[in-house]
C-alpha cells in the first residue's frame, strides 16, 4: 500500500461561500459548483455578524458517494457547525459517532429559508470544525503486517485533539453510529491526542481513520494538521 497522506487546513469560514447578502430565501453562491474535500470527511460552517437565529440553512452533498443533507439554523454574530458536538466532545473509545453530526465528501448547494421579512440576511459558508480523514483500507492480506502512523501539527493549527480508530467492520455499509472503533496503537496512544505522535501495530485491521475530536481552530491560521499512514508486509499471503 502507497502511504497514505492527509492535510487537515485550519477552518475557513468562507471556503464554500464567500460573504454575500440575500434580500429573500433563496440559493447561495458557492466558490464553484462542488466543493469538495480532500482526502477528509469534514462539517460546514455558516458564520455571520448579523442576528440570522430565525433562518434554516439546507446544506445538500455527498457522504461516502452517497448524497446527504443537512439543515441547520443560523446563529446571532457567531458561527454555526453541521456537527453539534456528539462527534467531538463526547468522544470515547469506543466512540460512539452520532448519525445526527453530519460531515460531508462534497457540497453542491445550501440553501436560506425563512419568512421574507427576516431578510436582508449576510453571511459566509465555510469548513467546519470537525470530521475525518478519509478511510484508509487496509491490506490484511498481508504476511508479516507492519502498520505505521505519524501525525504532526505545522505552526498555527490552533488547538487540535485527534484519535486514530480501526475497525474490521465494512465503513460502507454500516451506519457512522454503529461503528466499533479502536485505538490499536502501540508505541504511544492516539487516543484524544493534542500533540505530535509517531506510533504502529501489528494485528490485522479493515478500515481506519483519523479523527478530530475537538477542535478549536484560529480562523486566520495558516498551518495545518498532517497525517501519514503506511500498511506493509512481507508478500501476499
Amino acid at each position: 500500500m502507497r502511504p497514505f497522506e492527509f492535510y487537515w487546513p485550519p477552518q475557513s469560514i468562507n471556503a464554500i461561500a464567500v460573504e454575500q447578502t440575500l434580500t429573500a430565501p433563496g440559493a447561495v453562491i458557492l466558490t464553484s459548483p462542488v466543493f469538495t474535500y480532500d482526502k477528509i470527511v469534514r462539517s460546514v460552517s455558516v458564520t455571520s455578524t448579523d442576528n440570522i437565529e430565525d433562518i434554516l440553512f439546507t446544506i445538500q452533498g455527498t457522504y461516502q458517494g452517497k448524497p446527504i443533507s443537512a439543515t441547520i439554523t443560523g446563529v446571532n454574530n457567531s458561527t454555526v457547525d453541521t456537527s453539534t458536538g456528539r462527534y467531538s466532545s463526547n468522544w470515547a473509545f469506543p466512540p460512539q459517532l452520532s448519525a445526527t453530526d453530519i460531515i460531508f465528501d462534497t457540497v453542491t448547494s445550501v440553501t436560506a429559508s425563512g419568512d421574507i421579512g427576516d431578510f436582508p440576511i449576510t453571511f459566509s459558508v465555510g469548513t467546519g470544525l470537525y470530521g475525518r480523514s478519509a478511510w484508509v483500507n487496509f491490506d490484511y492480506f498481508e504476511d508479516g503486517i507492519t502498520n505505521s502512523i505519524q501525525v504532526a501539527f505545522q505552526e498555527g493549527v490552533g488547538e487540535i485533539e485527534y484519535s486514530f480508530g480501526v475497525t474490521l467492520q465494512d465503513v460502507g455499509t454500516v451506519p457512522v453510529d454503529k461503528l466499533l472503533l479502536i485505538d490499536p496503537t502501540q508505541g504511544g496512544s492516539m487516543e484524544h491526542a493534542t500533540t505530535p505522535q509517531l506510533s504502529y501495530w501489528f494485528y490485522p485491521y479493515r478500515y481506519g481513520a483519523v479523527f478530530i475530536s475537538n477542535a478549536s481552530n484560529p480562523t486566520n491560521a495558516e498551518g495545518y494538521l498532517h497525517g501519514i499512514i503506511i500498511n506493509s508486509g512481507n508478500g501476499r499471503g
